[in-house]
């Protein structure tokens, strides 16, 4: 499987004198998996004097964000508001009659939602308007051109204020036009079923002026977007493959501490987030996929634990994902199932059987089996997964990462070994998205290292070439000696 291709070349990069820590693996070549209980106690290492900057002010945007959205606490002030809101979410997911789209994943309408709040807490806050009256009409007073107005202003100052990239802008845009179908189906809908002559290629909502202002924008933003510089400081953020692999052993260790640094025993709920912390930077080293795999992770539904010959062991836990699991589920279909290496079953093990339900808050919490949790004991959102992996990095190496980067660090780090076409193309189809997206979007090697190849040949067949000349010519001049010789003794 792409898993052992990975792992094997990762293990062989290892023994290199580069000083680089193997994968924390020790069943890669057959051995026997680490015990998930040490025999004695063990106190936490010391941590290491640091003069890191606080996570919390660790800036890594170019400009400093300004914070301004709604947030739930004001929202419950506004009961109207906040069933508009749950009204919105109803249209982008449930099927209705004459809707003019499919309904869309929750996990994407729950991205459209926080982009209108905080649309609506720029309002609040930026344009004085009083929460007790703020509503959706405050963005688009109506379905015609002129009515973008504030939705223009609110892009503007995301540019201005926030230094936002276009890419982000065009995605604030696909928002917008969401709430903008929500707010004006009934119009659309009749504007449309009176169309007799429409196109076939006609889009739906087409008809409306301000969906159609809002197209150009997003057209244009992404157009813009293109070949334009990250709005955040990459180099704060990126955390070579092999160095994250270390991170990855640290937190199996912190597993196994049973002291804190004072001595004193650790207690059940802290040596339980050590488990989960491990785990879900463990699983994004194997499977290295979207934080929304990790983040929906259900036992017995897309983590299952099944029964394999091959397996020294007898079975495998492998993540099992339909069209509907994953953001690219439409163009690919069912996904080969993604296997958790077997270093890890002890782990995923005692976490599941001794040491989740310490972090469930309330018994109605034990009525979800998803496997990684708030810190309410609710099912884990995706700032459980961002902040996981965010602070555990930076805790260890002082690098902010994101589960993202690590999809755009493995597919660096392979590019630049001598992986073969069809190993990438392999690692393609198993990260869910094409060999093309790969080279194009998740490639962070530079133009100089992604050439360095071509250079390296050019001296090699030019050295060689010149060795051979070298060697002819001193041959020539050997045989022309020789000739001299055997003239000069005639």
């Amino acid at each position: 499987g792409i898993s052992d291709q990975i792992e094997s070349r990762l293990h062989d990069s290892s023994s290199s004198s580069n000083g680089v820590l193997p994968a924390p693996d020790d069943t890669a070549t057959g051995g026997d998996p680490p015990a998930p209980v040490p025999t004695q106690p063990q106190k936490a290492p010391q941590r290491q004097e640091s003069k890191r900057v606080p996570f919390k002010k660790y800036q890594v945007s170019k400009k400093k964000q300004q914070t301004y959205g709604l947030t739930d606490a004001e929202l419950r002030q506004n009961p109207e508001l906040k069933e508009s809101l749950a009204s919105f979410e109803r249209f982008m997911t449930k099927t209705s009659y004459g809707q003019l789209e499919p309904p869309i994943r929750k996990a994407t309408a729950e991205v459209y939602i926080r982009v209108v709040k905080l649309a609506l807490g720029w309002l609040k806050n930026h344009r004085d308007v009083p929460l007790q009256s703020l509503s959706l009409s405050h963005i688009f007073s109506n379905e015609t051109r002129q009515a973008a107005h504030i939705a223009f202003d609110y892009v503007e100052f995301l540019r201005e204020e926030n230094g936002a990239s276009n890419k982000y802008r065009a995605n604030i845009v696909r928002s917008l036009i969401k709430l903008a179908k929500f707010m004006f189906q009934d119009t659309a809908k009749m504007m449309e079923s009176g169309r007799s002559s429409a196109s076939s290629d006609d889009k739906p909502y087409h008809s409306l002026e301000i969906i159609r202002e809002l197209r150009k924008w997003h057209q244009s933003f992404s157009k813009d977007a293109k070949g334009e510089s990250r709005s955040s400081d990459e180099r704060k953020k990126w955390l070579p493959w092999p160095k994250y692999l270390e991170c990855v052993k640290k937190l199996m260790e912190e597993c196994l501490q049973t002291e804190t640094d004072a001595g004193k025993p650790r207690t059940p709920f802290a040596i339980a987030k050590s488990y989960q912390t491990f785990l879900i930077l463990a699983i994004l080293a194997c499977v290295p996929d979207r934080q929304r795999t990790i983040r929906e992770l259900e036992i017995g539904k897309t983590l299952v634990k099944q029964d394999d010959e091959t397996s020294e062991c007898g079975y495998k836990w492998i993540i099992k994902h339909g069209p509907e699991n994953y953001k690219t589920g439409k163009a690919y279909g069912d996904r080969p199932p993604m296997e958790i290496q077997n270093y890890i079953y002890p782990y995923l093990e005692d976490y599941i059987n001794d040491h989740r339900h310490h972090l469930l808050k309330s018994p109605k919490d034990e009525d979800h089996k998803f496997l990684f949790v708030t810190s309410k004991g609710d099912p884990a959102t995706a700032e459980t997964i961002y902040s996981t992996v965010a602070r555990s990095t930076y805790r260890l190496t002082g690098q902010r990462t994101n589960p993202h980067l690590l999809r755009d660090s493995i597919v660096t780090y392979l590019r630049s070994t001598d992986a073969s076409e069809k190993q990438l193309e392999a690692l393609a189809l198993y990260m869910g998205h094409s060999l093309q997206m790969q080279k194009q979007s998740y490639d962070r090697r530079t133009k100089l290292e992604k050439v360095a190849p071509a250079v390296q040949l050019l001296h090699s067949i030019n050295s060689g070439a010149a060795d051979e000349d070298d060697s002819n010519r001193d041959k020539t001049d050997d045989q022309s000696l020789g000739s001299g010789v055997a003239q000069a003794g005639g």
